[in-house]
């Protein structure tokens, strides 16, 4: 294996997505259907931060439908640009249509056409209100804001900014601190990691 990177400017979305999300998987089934099975214990109409999504909008796809409204961050420029893409509808944004048909399915809905599924983007891009950086090696994480949010999800990202379970821990930390009191937090992380790849990279994992 070669050295674990730590320069996150070497992280390449679109090779990520590529890597990982280049099909509904059985892992990506497993996270589409935890987040639809999820939604019956969130309360309505809330707000909701996705903290570190990276370049991904698959945990908004079903949650969509009962917030109010998200705000998005993450630690880089790069993968919120894609975000923004996709928001934007511009031509190169990364194809999220096979998620949404798919989750829509574990959702339980019924006849699902191909406007059914255009409504589901347009829904999640009408709730993502905010797009913007955040950290979570900092005591106040998202850049700028000082916030406390009903709803925060956080999939693979403190658990994949280090091998530190110290580290892994304070970030943890940093990242409840946006939560208010009796909200909910949503948290997936690696397992039997120590790092993962994204095309030639190898990027840390807290095992």
């Amino acid at each position: 294996m070669d050295i674990i990177c730590q320069d996150w400017s070497r992280f390449d979305p679109r090779v990520y997505l590529q890597d990982y999300y280049d099909e509904v998987s059985g892992e990506n089934q497993a996270l589409l259907i935890f987040m639809a099975k999820i939604m019956k214990y969130i309360p309505r109409n809330g707000v909701l931060l996705e903290f570190g999504g990276g370049p991904t909008i698959y945990s908004l796809i079903a949650i969509s439908s009962i917030v109010r409204e998200i705000h998005f961050c993450d630690l880089l420029e790069a993968n919120l640009k894609e975000i923004r893409k996709w928001i934007n509808e511009t031509p190169d944004a990364y194809n999220w249509r096979p998620f949404i048909q798919a989750s829509l399915k574990y959702e339980g809905v019924q006849e699902i056409t191909p406007q059914v599924e255009k409504d589901r983007e347009n829904l999640i891009r009408s709730k993502i209100v905010d797009v913007f950086c955040c950290d979570a090696r900092l005591p106040e994480p998202v850049c700028g804001k000082h916030k406390t949010y009903d709803i925060v999800i956080s999939n693979f990202c403190a658990d994949s900014a280090t091998s530190s379970f110290v580290e892994w821990k304070y970030f943890l930390k940093n990242i409840l601190s946006l939560l208010k009191p009796g909200g909910y937090l949503i948290l997936s992380n690696l397992r039997d990691a120590t790092f993962y790849k994204v095309g030639s990279e190898y990027f840390p994992a807290v095992q």
